[in-house]
């Protein structure tokens, strides 16, 4: 069935509820219920009687809207079957069943059951395309001031029901100006801006994060190389301290001579420059290769040296001005025939 139709569900007054406990419903909980409604997180069915479990459904609450002292419920969906039996009159009188929150659970149609609230128009279904709720035109103080709020807006005539009834309006509010109402859009857009710099300030933070971190990891790699640099400035000078007391050794045995200390930058001192070099070098034939650091080679060379000839610091110069070291003649006297020897 394409028409739309309008079903009065509940009045203002007191009510017993199943239970016998009363409920005292006004229009500002009638509007409360109706913008409580929203049949995108629960779509309230049309059943018969009150079924605990709303079901079966014989069609939908599409929205809920209050006029005047009374709530009204929009159908949708209605089977044929339920269109046929209301169409009968079979189902007068009809009656409202809410959650423990205010919210709408179903609307129930009734037969012989009488309903919680009672004064409802009863529901005529025509095959016109409206519903038609037939109410008493007359001059009574309900009506005309029904006539007289609805030129008002719909914060004066709450002002004004407020007013009737006692109640401050800016004491409820706060302010004698209205709150601010927001469209759903207008929702959407507070929430979008809230997200977005929520997640702005978490990317600055993340931000600040990760720089104070790479601050700190700079300043670990810098006092790393700074140990670093103090040991191998450490290690530097223990292997030369080793450097200069195995030529010290090298000297008390004859092997290694002051003249070697004057050729360059003298031997002890060369062996200090090369102690850093830790990379060996490869020699040796296939199968046979061995390994070894330029000081470890320098060692074991000096070391396998003879004790070295020495006269003395003495030099003689021969006829052509060229210095003849005693230890050179002296070598050259001992490899020299005896005399007579031919």
């Amino acid at each position: 069935m394409a028409a739309k139709k309008l079903v009065a569900a509940l009045r203002t007054g007191t009510f017993k509820d199943s239970n016998g406990k009363e409920h005292t419903f006004d229009v500002g909980r009638l509007d409360a219920i109706a913008a409580a409604y929203n049949p995108q997180f629960h779509e309230a069915p049309e059943v018969i009687g009150h079924p605990k479990d709303n079901a079966p459904a014989y069609g939908w609450i599409e929205a809920v809207k209050r006029e005047g002292d009374i709530l009204y419920a929009k159908m949708k969906g209605l089977i044929p079957e339920f269109v046929e039996m209301l169409k009968t009159g079979m189902f007068k009188k009809r009656s409202i069943s809410l959650y423990p929150d205010g919210t709408l659970r179903h609307v129930g149609f009734l037969g012989a059951m009488p309903p919680a609230v009672k004064g409802l128009p009863d529901f005529a279904f025509g095959d016109s395309a409206g519903m038609t709720i037939e109410f008493e035109e007359n001059n009574s103080p309900q009506n005309n001031r029904k006539k007289e709020e609805g030129t008002m807006s719909f914060w004066e005539r709450l002002k004004k029901r407020l007013a009737d009834a006692g109640v401050n309006f800016s004491e409820l509010f706060g302010s004698e100006t209205p709150p601010t109402l927001y469209t759903e859009a207008d929702i959407k857009t507070k929430i979008d801006e809230a997200v977005a710099s929520a997640v702005k300030a978490r990317e600055t933070e993340f931000s600040e994060k990760v720089a104070s971190l790479d601050e700190q990891r700079k300043k670990k790699e810098a006092e790393l190389k700074a140990r670093e640099d103090v040991i191998k400035m450490q290690e530097g000078h223990v292997k030369k301290k080793a450097v200069a007391s195995f030529c010290e050794d090298l000297k008390k045995k004859g092997i290694l001579i002051p003249a070697m200390e004057k050729l360059g930058m003298g031997v002890t001192e060369f062996m200090q420059q090369i102690a850093s070099i830790e990379t060996p070098i490869e020699f040796g034939e296939e199968g046979k290769k061995e390994k070894q650091t330029p000081l470890e080679f320098m060692q074991a060379f000096l070391g396998s040296l003879p004790k070295a000839i020495e006269f003395g610091e003495v030099a003689t110069k021969d006829s052509t001005g060229i210095k003849i070291e005693d230890s050179v003649v002296s070598g050259i006297a001992s490899a020299s025939p005896k005399e007579g020897g031919k």
